[in-house]
């Protein structure tokens, strides 16, 4: 009897290890982290001529406001990179002319700079150029002048409802050398013009990518259910995609122009 217990308690222990060994290995989500961006708006208040009009820490300048958003690298021209993000960050973001003008409450009347930079991975600091802006899709593009981070892939392809989908997020500017938070949801279809995933969000997610378990860019972190941070809305799949095409085609001409090269040479841009 002892020996028919110990053949059936080996023979069982072998079919579970057996099993153990047929169960399949889930894959990675691949994050290329050194394509995140971080973002800030500043606006200042011109109350004088600076000594260093460069210098806003001059006290000619007074701090009015300021914003926090994210964004990624989606391509790279021969002098810098494309950085997309969201359209209420760049409008806020974009340096206005000097003959630009706001009334504060008292009644004077002052010039209003407004400063907008981008901060890669290792916390380096860059000017950004905004090349155009989607207000209804809440989409931006952004070039940056010797920023030269590696671009992710767009991925030609929309998700699958139920299909796994990460971000890469600065959520209240919470990011550092080397270092950026990471989330995951599921994309869940459509809502008006907006696509629908169950990723966290906040203020400072503004702008960041979404990305399928491949790393290919699917969408970008734009607002949040007001109630429910982990609703969060995105350009539908095709809109983002064509948005970021064009406007770095009409960029390329000028690119193209400015340096003499070939089309060919002046941007580089990953999509599969």
């Amino acid at each position: 009897m002892y020996k028919v217990y110990s053949i059936i308690t080996i023979g069982f222990f072998a079919l579970l290890l057996g099993s153990c060994a047929a169960l399949p290995i889930q894959p990675k989500p691949k994050f290329q982290i050194k394509s995140f961006v971080k973002l800030e708006y500043h606006a200042y208040e011109k109350t004088c001529e600076p000594r260093d009009p460069d210098n806003f820490r001059d006290e000619c300048y007074k701090f009015t406001d300021g914003a926090l958003g994210s964004g990624s690298i989606v391509g790279n021209s021969i002098d810098g990179s494309y950085v997309l993000t969201a359209a209420h960050i760049c409008n806020k973001g974009q340096e206005l002319l000097v003959n630009k003008f706001f009334t504060p409450k008292d009644g004077n009347t002052n010039p209003l700079i407004r400063k907008f930079y981008v901060y890669d991975i290792d916390q380096f600091k860059y000017n950004a150029e905004i090349l155009e802006y989607d207000d209804k899709n809440d989409i931006c593009l952004a070039h940056v002048w010797g920023l030269f981070g590696p671009a992710l892939v767009l991925s030609k392809d929309g998700p699958e409802i139920g299909e796994e989908a990460f971000n890469m997020a600065a959520p209240a500017g919470f990011t550092s050398e080397g270092m950026v938070p990471l989330f995951s949801g599921m994309y869940s279809g459509e809502y008006k013009d907006a696509a629908i995933y169950t990723i966290p969000a906040i203020g400072g997610s503004s702008g960041s990518p979404i990305i399928n378990i491949d790393g290919h860019l699917i969408g970008l972190v734009y607002a949040r259910h007001i109630r429910f941070h982990h609703i969060t809305l995105s350009p539908q799949h095709k809109v983002l995609i064509k948005f970021i095409l064009d406007t770095i085609k009409d960029h390329t001409k000028e690119q193209v122009r400015k340096h003499g090269i070939s089309k060919e040479r002046s941007i580089i841009i990953k999509f599969k």
